[in-house]
């Protein structure tokens, strides 16, 4: 036992002085590379969009990047999400100027203020009351003679059963004079209560939708933007050779190796209607055990047979970097849902740097989670908050490449021989302790 006990120390030894020491990187330290082409010119910076395919094959997340020239120098970097500030947010109250009702359509015409110029892409209608669900016709106009279909829309609340609420008219950015909204019953203007039921689990939930109740139509706002904070530009990556399997509780199982951030993903599913609840877990091995919780309680949902249709086919996430998913959509009593592809939304990531030389091609190696995170100066001054005022030239990366120069760090190998060690030697002590004890049981009886 104690000659066991030694050799476990004197393997362990020196794993531990090799870990301590503190290695250099080099471009043979990475599996995966992208070469950059361009015109480049001493001084001056550039941008690169990263592609889902590097980010999936970047395991130990973006920051591990090195970008070398064609001599080896070290090319220093930044890397920032595509995210803009939002366009300033001026609202105006619209004048009603004309308000009529005739054979079940409600027909309000609206006047912006005086000397105001500026385009609008919301109107925000203040409506009193609970559970009403009216089709919306937008039409713009300068003289009130000609007048320009915007958008067909719809205005709902059925929060007595569920929190669903709309108000608000989104229509492309327009300078009209006059706007004029044109008020009908759903299902074809058909003068009779509409019941929105829903099931799920048992529990019945019911509202009662008065088609024609007249609106209370408190006033009526313009804004000149729809997203007045920040504006987000996306990627995206969807994946149908996913793993599906119902459990022992009628619950969808699916597991998907994505490899990447999310900020919203998308489920295609080909059912008529649903409303179901569904649990994310992520992994970074795939292992049965390894799975943690991102997001609980969020729900899907699809309706289409009311006029307009209610469909929330997507879950808002705040994901890292991850390499597997996996999805437990409670299904109830219900048949599971067809789901034929999964959709992956991210921000999209930009690679700034700055030419240290004129030169025609660089080159990006990633994809080995064990080299240290760089520290470059040109994080001062290139920042999520500035980025977007520097002059900059956008260029391609080009497509990912394994490294034929790529060597594996020995201190991987070392610690998988050194775990296999490891294991054996225990399993050597546990069955001489064990055959130990059997055999000092036999001889006692």
């Amino acid at each position: 036992m104690r000659v066991l006990v030694a050799i476990l120390i004197t393997l362990l030894f020196p794993f531990s002085t090799y870990s301590a020491e503190k290695k250099s990187v080099k471009r043979t330290d990475f599996p995966y590379y992208a070469a950059i082409t361009g015109n480049f010119k001493k001084g001056e910076l550039y941008k690169a969009h990263l592609t889902a395919d590097i980010i999936q094959k970047s395991r130990g997340g973006l920051n591990r990047f090195r970008l070398y020239d064609g001599t080896g120098r070290d090319v220093p970097y930044v890397i920032i999400e595509n995210i803009f500030p939002g366009e300033p947010l001026k609202t105006y109250h619209l004048n009603v100027i004309d308000y009529s009702i005739k054979d079940n359509v409600t027909t309000i015409t609206l006047e912006m203020p005086t000397g105001v110029t500026d385009s609008v892409a919301i109107l925000e209608l203040n409506i009193d009351g609970k559970d009403f669900h009216k089709n919306v016709k937008l039409y713009g106009s300068q003289d009130l003679k000609k007048m320009e279909p915007l958008t067909d829309d719809s205005v709902y609340d059925f929060t007595s059963a569920v929190d669903l609420r709309k108000t608000a008219i989104t229509f492309k950015k327009s300078a009209y004079r006059y706007f004029i909204l044109k008020l009908t019953e759903p299902e074809g203007g058909k003068q009779s209560d509409e019941n929105l039921k829903l099931q799920y689990k048992g529990l019945d939930l019911m509202t009662n939708a008065v088609h024609n109740q007249q609106l209370k139509i408190n006033s009526v706002t313009g804004l000149t933007t729809t997203d007045p904070k920040m504006r987000f530009v996306y990627d995206n990556k969807t994946f149908t050779d996913f793993e599906l399997n119902t459990d022992g509780g009628n619950n969808s199982i699916i597991i998907v190796k994505a490899a990447l951030s999310a900020n919203r993903i998308n489920f295609n599913i080909s059912n008529p209607y649903y409303n179901r609840r569904v649990n994310i877990f992520s992994s970074e091995t795939g292992d049965k055990d390894s799975y943690v919780v991102l997001s609980t309680g969020s729900a899907i949902y699809s309706f289409p047979l009311i006029a307009g249709g209610l469909t929330r086919d997507f879950i808002g996430l705040n994901s890292g970097h991850h390499i597997f998913y996996k999805f437990v959509i409670e299904n109830g009593n219900n048949p599971p849902l067809e789901i034929k592809g999964i959709n992956f939304q991210w921000v999209s990531k930009e690679l700034f740097f700055v030419a240290l030389d004129d030169t025609q091609k660089l080159f990006l190696r990633f994809g080995n989670p064990t080299v240290t995170m760089p520290q470059y100066d040109l994080t001062t001054f290139i920042r999520q908050d500035t980025w977007y005022d520097r002059k900059y030239e956008d260029v391609k990366i080009g497509d990912v490449k394994e490294a034929d120069d790529y060597k594996p760090d020995i201190k991987d190998n070392y610690e998988k021989h050194i775990l296999t060690i490891v294991i054996v030697l225990i399993a050597l002590i546990l069955g001489q302790r064990i055959y130990t004890l059997v055999k000092k049981a036999a001889v006692k009886y």
